[in-house]
């Protein structure tokens, strides 16, 4: 069983991250309309280029994925939760949970000049890899992994580092 939870844990992770770079990658399509709109707002207006953090984060739900993300992630835990024994569904909870917070958490941080996690080499290496996304859309659609970015191409790493 350990095994069993072990790879479902793995196998989550994966999951969770194929279908963020997925909603991400389609926000950046027009074909999206309203997330499109409302995800242009965030990278044209709230946080452009030249103005890549500030000090209060800027966002809303209006331009955040939540609305997005919470319905997709209460119908993917009901399907795990039907097919999944319930050590094994824990673990997809757990992991699909802290990942998916954290994702949220992390890309919004990240516009925040001075944040406390600032004090940290890793987060400041993520932080200049997040902003290249800012300053070229189709790359870096990742927030902390870019597994998936250097699997399709789209992965640029920051000159800063």
């Amino acid at each position: 069983m350990i095994l069993a939870i072990a790879l479902t844990a793995i196998c989550t992770f994966l999951f969770v991250e194929v279908v963020g770079f997925s909603v991400h990658r389609f926000a950046h399509s027009p074909k999206s309309g309203k997330l499109f709109r409302d995800h242009l707002h965030h990278h044209a207006h709230a946080y452009p280029p030249s103005r890549y953090q500030t000090e209060k984060y800027l966002g809303d739900l209006k331009t955040s994925f939540l609305p997005v993300f919470v319905p997709v992630f209460v119908l993917f835990n009901l399907a795990a939760a039907a097919m999944l024994p319930w050590p094994c569904y824990l673990a997809f909870f757990v992991v699909s949970s802290v990942f998916s917070l954290a994702n949220n958490y992390l890309h919004d941080s990240f516009h925040i000049s001075n944040h406390w996690l600032r004090r940290f080499g890793w987060y400041g290496r993520m932080a200049s890899i997040h902003r290249v996304h800012h300053e070229n859309v189709k790359k870096n659609l990742g927030i902390y992994w870019y597994g998936l970015d250097r699997l399709f191409g789209s992965y640029r790493p920051s000159s800063n580092l």
